[in-house]
C-alpha cells in the first residue's frame, strides 16, 4: 500500500513538473478522461505518453465541423492547439473556413467520409463545389454524398450565399455510379435496394432545397447517375470535350436520381425518350442543339462562375423567391418519380442483365441479353 502511494505521489509530481505543456486552457483534461490519467501513472506510464489524451478531448470540446476535425486526422494543417483559420484553410471536405462562414458550420458532427472527396471553395457570394476522385473519374459513392449532404446543409445556413457552381476535378463530371457497387447491389435483396436507392438519391439530390441557383460546369463526361446531378442544377455549361449521356439501358438498369423526371422537362418527352432508350452518349454541340446545356465554353468553370456572379448581383430576396417559384413546376411529382425508379432499379439489381451489363463494361465488349 506505501509502495502505491508513493508511484502515486511521484506521478503527481510528474505530472506538476510538465504542466506548462497541460496548461492550455483548451487542452483541459476532461472529467471522463482523468480516470485514465490516473491508472497510467499508477502503472509507471509517463506523461508524454499520455499527451494525445487532451488531443482527443480537444476535438470533442470544440466541434470544428466536418472538415476540420476530418483534416486533423489526416493530414498536417493543424498541429496542437495553435489552430490557424488562414483565408484558404480547408474545412470539412476541403472546404475554405473563411470570415464569414455562419457559426453553425463550426458545431456539426464529424464526417466519417474523405474530407478531399468533394471540395468546397468560397469567391466572394459564390461557392464552388468540385466532385474531386478523379482517378475514378468522379464516380458516384455514397462517402461523396454524404460529403454533398454535409456541405449543403453547411451552406444553407451561409446568409453571404448567392449562387453555386458545382464542377468535377479531373477530366470528368462524373462518369456515373460505381460498378462495384452496382455489383453489391446486384447481391442484395429488392426490398433492401428500393430503401438504400431511395436513400443515395437524397445524398445528392438534396442540392435543390438551396435557396440560390446552381449552375453545373460540365468539364468532361456526365454520364448516367453524373447526368442526372447535372440535370438537378438549374443552368448547365459544357466544355466542348464534354460527353452527356443516360446510359442506364444499356446496362441493365432502370434509370434512377430522377433522371426520368428531369430530362423530359427540360428537353421535351421525344428528346428524353431517345435519349434513354437508345442509351446514347452526347457531344457538347449535339447537348446545345437539344437544350440539355445552356452554352459551350473552353473554360466552362469560368463561364459559369461568371454567370454565376451576374445572378448574385441581382436582388437576393427576389433571386431567391425566383429560383423556389422555377423549381416549383419541376418539382411537381418528382417524390412519385424518385419512388418509381427507386422500386424499378431494385428490381433491375435482380436480373441477370445487370451482371452483364457491368461485366462487358469491365471487358470492353458488347453485352449479350
Amino acid at each position: 500500500r506505501r509502495g502505491l502511494e508513493h508511484r502515486q505521489c511521484r506521478a503527481r509530481r510528474s505530472l506538476a513538473g510538465r504542466a506548462p505543456a497541460l496548461a492550455h486552457p483548451k487542452l483541459a483534461v476532461l472529467p471522463q478522461h482523468r480516470h485514465h490519467l490516473c491508472a497510467a501513472a499508477t502503472q509507471g506510464d509517463t506523461p508524454r505518453q499520455l499527451a494525445p489524451q487532451p488531443r482527443a478531448s480537444l476535438q470533442r470540446r470544440w466541434h470544428l465541423g466536418p472538415c476540420v476535425e476530418a483534416s486533423m486526422r489526416t493530414s498536417s494543417i493543424c498541429r496542437g492547439p495553435n489552430l490557424s483559420f488562414g483565408k484558404n484553410l480547408l474545412m470539412g471536405h476541403q472546404m475554405a473556413f473563411q470570415k464569414g462562414f455562419p457559426s453553425s458550420m463550426q458545431k456539426t458532427r464529424s464526417c466519417h467520409s474523405d474530407p478531399r472527396i468533394v471540395q468546397l471553395e468560397r469567391k466572394g457570394t459564390v461557392a464552388v463545389m468540385t466532385l474531386n476522385s478523379p482517378r475514378t473519374l468522379n464516380a458516384m459513392t455514397e462517402p461523396m454524398g454524404k460529403c454533398v449532404s454535409h456541405i449543403a446543409k453547411e451552406l444553407a445556413a451561409a446568409e453571404w450565399l448567392r449562387a453555386v457552381v458545382v464542377t468535377g476535378s479531373g477530366q470528368a463530371f462524373s462518369a456515373g455510379g460505381d460498378l462495384q457497387w452496382l455489383l453489391e447491389r446486384h447481391a442484395d435483396s429488392p426490398q433492401r435496394n428500393a430503401k438504400i436507392m431511395r436513400e443515395f438519391y437524397e445524398l445528392f439530390l438534396c442540392v435543390r432545397k438551396l435557396p440560390v441557383p446552381i449552375i453545373a460546369a460540365i468539364n468532361g463526361p456526365a454520364i448516367g447517375a453524373g447526368l442526372c446531378f447535372a440535370l438537378a442544377c438549374d443552368v448547365r455549361i459544357a466544355a466542348p470535350k464534354a460527353k452527356l449521356g443516360m446510359t442506364f439501358v444499356g446496362l441493365g438498369l432502370h434509370p434512377g436520381m430522377g433522371g426520368t423526371h428531369f430530362l423530359p422537362s427540360i428537353v421535351g418527352p421525344q428528346v428524353a425518350a431517345r435519349m434513354l432508350l437508345t442509351a446514347e452518349v452526347l457531344s457538347s454541340e449535339q447537348a446545345l442543339r437539344d437544350g440539355l446545356v445552356a452554352s459551350i465554353d473552353e473554360d466552362c468553370v469560368q463561364a459559369a462562375l461568371k454567370m454565376a456572379n451576374q445572378m448574385a448581383s441581382q436582388a437576393p430576396v427576389a433571386s431567391r423567391l425566383c429560383v423556389q417559384t422555377l423549381r416549383m413546376k419541376q418539382d411537381r411529382d418528382l417524390e412519385m418519380a424518385l419512388v418509381r425508379e427507386a422500386d424499378s432499379q431494385a428490381q433491375s439489381y435482380a436480373t441477370a442483365e445487370l451482371a452483364e451489363g457491368v461485366q462487358s463494361l469491365r471487358e470492353k465488349r458488347k453485352p449479350v441479353w
